[in-house]
């Protein structure tokens, strides 16, 4: 089935910020393996970033991925059970 232009450009825009995050999660869980720490940052000043980055103003910046060595190390949480998370339907 053919989609118009617009339903395409539609579909894209709506799913460009699941599709950043997907992409981040994976970056994190890449690192993490190495060893190394990050954070997903949704919240930041879109314009001192893009003048500190050289980023040109027809790139939507969705998030900020800052990956390093952590300064310590991290203590793993306790997980719930996935009974008390998860429900099948």
């Amino acid at each position: 089935h053919i989609r118009s232009r617009k339903q395409q450009i539609f579909r894209a825009k709506t799913f460009i910020i699941q599709d950043t995050a997907l992409a981040a999660e994976n970056l994190l869980l890449s690192a993490a393996d190495m060893g190394l720490g990050g954070c997903f940052m949704g919240a930041f000043d879109a314009d001192k970033c893009r003048a500190l980055l050289d980023i040109p103003p027809k790139r939507n910046i969705v998030a900020l991925i800052p990956v390093g060595e952590p300064s310590g190390e991290v203590p793993l949480c306790e997980r719930k059970p996935l009974s008390e998370v998860v429900t099948y339907v």
